[in-house]
């Protein structure tokens, strides 16, 4: 029986590229992408001789440039896409929040797709600068969260052999969303209680192949408009979202995506105009939703288009003590009567502002743990209070008559 090559064994990696478009790195360390499917291809352009031939046949048939194109399919978990989400935008993580940015922050991507051929043989397709054009999203009712993301490239490049110098990450664990218990706010207008049927959105960067005589290749990849566009359907509830559309204002949309605090995403589009929108009675019965068909534009809030937050969540990284004072410096006591002395730890924010009190010598004065000292004979001793974490101090004198 013949045994044919399973589609399910198919492995999709993805390396960034790093000195130079279009050109594996030395040593690559790729990442194993989880996909539904993919539609990577070479992309060659042919021309048919014209040639004038009394027999009428074609002479022949020239392959004119290369390329590369395609993407793949996903369903969206936390963590995956954070390499390609960065690259698609044209922008750089600053901490946790990403904004597209200009061409000069154009990066590219080598994708390798191996199929198992049985018996330890492998066939490897190599897609080399790999741009990514668009990345789309899909949110919809009862459904795992989907993309898509396409590229523009260079060329492909085919062997038989792995890399040899090549590493290869395991794909991230987390869990698929979906748009039911992973859909976490929808905000439009600032107004949080529409319920939405369906959102999708569509982020492109119009890209193109540049091309010169004597290269069969493309020389680079040229960068057109960034352009953020998509569709909500919403439960009509009043007219306020459909006379946006119909006197031209704009209006902010926000939404969270993730499972869990400390792994969603927040899509923030300030600055949102409707290029469409319809309300119909379509049947009898039949629920009345607001279709619209939205475009995002420039917002001098974020300084562009679309931000991109994620550990969306996440507790607040901890506040770590500078120093220690006291309210006093000197404190006197008679013989068996007590006083306090308060400790405040620096920054005011501090997330612990434990402090451990100490005395000099328990025989003339000793404190508790709240800083109350009591004179027990006559003399002086020194209270020292020691913050829990940094091990910084303050001292007070304390003299008992």
């Amino acid at each position: 029986m013949v045994s044919l090559v399973n589609a399910v064994d198919t492995r999709l990696a993805i390396c960034r590229e790093v000195g130079g478009w279009g050109g594996i790195p030395p040593n690559p360390m790729f990442r194993v992408m989880r996909v539904t499917s993919e539609s990577l291809t070479a992309g060659a352009s042919t021309v048919s001789s014209a040639e004038l031939r009394p027999d009428r046949n074609v002479s022949d048939l020239t392959v004119v440039s290369v390329g590369a194109s395609g993407g793949f399919n996903f369903e969206l978990s936390y963590g995956t896409f954070d390499d390609i989400i960065e690259a698609v935008m044209f922008g750089n993580w600053s901490g946790n929040a990403l904004t597209n940015g200009p061409t000069l922050n154009q990066k590219s991507f080598t994708i390798e797709k191996r199929f198992d051929m049985g018996g330890g043989q492998f066939e490897y397709f190599r897609y080399l600068g790999m741009v990514p054009n668009s990345l789309t999203l899909d949110m919809g009712v009862d459904a795992i969260i989907t993309g898509s993301v396409e590229f523009i490239g260079r060329c492909e490049e085919a062997s038989s052999m792995a890399i040899f110098s090549a590493t290869y990450a395991d794909a991230t664990t987390n869990p698929v969303l979906n748009a039911t218990r992973d859909f976490a706010m929808f905000s439009l207008g600032g107004d949080v209680e529409n319920y939405v049927q369906k959102l999708t959105m569509n982020i492109t960067n119009n890209l193109r192949q540049q091309r010169a005589v004597a290269h069969v290749s493309p020389i680079g990849i040229g960068s057109g408009n960034f352009e953020v566009t998509g569709s909500i359907d919403v439960y009509f509830k009043n007219r306020v979202i459909y006379d946006k559309f119909l006197n031209n204002e704009g209006v902010s949309l926000t939404f969270i995506v993730g499972s869990q605090g400390g792994q969603q995403y927040r899509f923030t589009l300030p600055n949102v105009k409707f290029s469409s929108g319809s309300i119909n009675a379509e049947n009898q019965g039949a629920d009345l939703i607001v279709n619209m068909n939205y475009q995002a534009l420039f917002s001098q809030q974020i300084g562009g288009t679309i931000r991109i937050e994620r550990a969306v969540g996440s507790p607040p990284p901890p506040v770590f003590p500078t120093g220690v004072t006291l309210d006093v410096s000197t404190l006197s006591l008679s013989v068996g009567n007590t006083g306090t002395i308060i400790a405040t730890v620096q920054p005011i924010d501090a997330t612990t502002k434990t402090v451990n009190w100490t005395t000099s010598d328990a025989l003339i004065a000793s404190v508790d743990d709240f800083g109350g000292v009591t004179g027990v004979a006559a003399g002086t001793a020194v209270i020292t209070a020691t913050t829990a974490i940094g091990d910084f101090s303050a001292t007070c004198d304390v003299t008992v008559s």
